[in-house]
C-alpha cells in the first residue's frame, strides 16, 4: 500500500524506519500555497522505494546566499530516535554507546532530479550523553553530506580525509544552534562533505565515529541516539528517490582460531 505525507509534521512508521517530512525552517511560507512537500512510501518495501519532493519559492533574480535561501527543511528517515520529536526509537540497536557497536554501516543508493544546487544529501547521526534526557542530552550532530548544493556546512575545515568513497573535507563547528534563533539546545556540528556526489554506496560510519574520537570530537561513551537520512531543502523544486537504504550493526568475525600441533611423543627405550 502506498502512502504519501504531505503535512509538514507528518511521520509514518513502518518496519524499523520512520519517514518525517520535517520541514523545521518554513519562515513565513505556508503549506499548501508558498511551498508542496510530500514523501511517498510503500509500506511492504519502505525504506526502499520512497519519493521525496519538494517545491519551495526561489526567484532566480535574489542572490543565491544563505541569508536568502536557508534550509527549510529535512525530509528525512530515520533509524533509531529523533531527539527532536519525543518518539521512541525505531531501532531495536539504537540508542547504543558508541563503544557498543564494532559495525556500524551504511548501504544507499538515491536518484535526484530537479535544482540539484538548491539542496543536499545528508546522514545525520545525533550523539548525546544520555538517551533519557531526549533534546535535553544531545552534544553532537555528525553529518556526511553525500550531494552537495550551493551551500557549505558551517563552521570551518579542520582536516582531508580519504575513505573507501574517496577524499572528503571535514568541518567542524564546536557551538551550533541549527542556524535557528530560540533553539533549546547548542552542539557540537560536525559534517563529513565529499568533494563531489556519492550517489550509491557503502558508509563506514563507525570508521568516521573512530576519526572523530581519535581528534577528541565524540567519545566511546558518547551515546548514537539515531540514524537519519534525507535533503537539506533551501529552495526550488526536485526530488530524491531512495532506491536502496540498509542500515548494518553485525560485528565483523573474529580472527580464525590458530591450532597448535601437539610437541612430538619421543619414545624412550627401558633401561636394560
Amino acid at each position: 500500500m502506498t502512502t504519501t505525507l504531505t503535512g509538514g509534521a507528518d511521520r509514518l512508521e513502518a518496519g524499523g524506519w520512520a519517514a518525517s517530512s520535517n520541514v523545521w525552517n518554513p519562515g513565513g511560507y505556508r503549506n499548501g500555497k508558498d511551498f508542496t512537500q510530500s514523501i511517498a512510501l510503500d509500506e511492504a518495501a519502505f525504506p526502499n522505494g520512497t519519493v521525496i519532493s519538494w517545491s519551495w519559492p526561489y526567484d532566480s533574480r535574489r542572490a543565491l546566499t544563505y541569508e536568502n535561501y536557508p534550509v527549510r527543511a529535512y525530509p528525512e528517515l530515520t533509524h533509531g530516535v529523533n531527539p527532536w520529536n519525543g518518539a521512541p526509537s525505531t531501532s531495536a540497536i539504537l540508542p547504543a554507546r558508541i563503544a557498543d557497536l564494532p559495525n556500524f554501516d551504511v548501504t544507499y543508493k538515491v536518484g535526484l532530479t530537479g535544482a540539484t544546487n538548491l539542496y543536499n544529501v545528508a546522514v545525520s547521526l545525533w550523539i548525546g550523553d544520555d538517551p533519557k534526557k531526549g533534546i535535553e542530552g544531545v552534544t553532537d550532530e555528525v553529518m556526511v553530506w553525500l550531494h552537495s548544493g550551493y551551500f557549505t556546512p558551517a563552521g570551518e575545515p579542520v582536516a582531508t580525509l580519504t575513505d573507501a568513497q574517496g577524499d572528503a573535507t571535514l568541518w567542524n563547528k564546536p557551538l551550533f544552534s541549527g542556524g535557528v534563533d530560540g533553539n533549546p539546545i547548542d552542539w557540537e556540528y560536525t559534517v563529513l562533505q565529499y568533494g563531489d556526489d556519492r550517489l550509491a554506496g557503502a558508509l563506514d560510519l563507525d570508521g568516521v565515529l573512530d576519526e572523530l574520537q581519535t581528534r577528541g570530537i565524540v567519545s566511546e561513551t558518547d551515546w548514537i541516539l539515531g540514524f537519519q537520512f534525507g535533503a537539506e531543502v533551501a529552495a526550488g523544486a526536485g526530488s530524491m528517490t531512495v532506491e536502496q537504504l540498509a542500515v548494518d550493526f553485525t560485528a565483523p568475525p573474529a580472527p580464525a582460531a590458530v591450532s597448535t600441533p601437539p610437541e612430538p611423543v619421543i619414545a624412550v627405550p627401558p633401561s636394560v
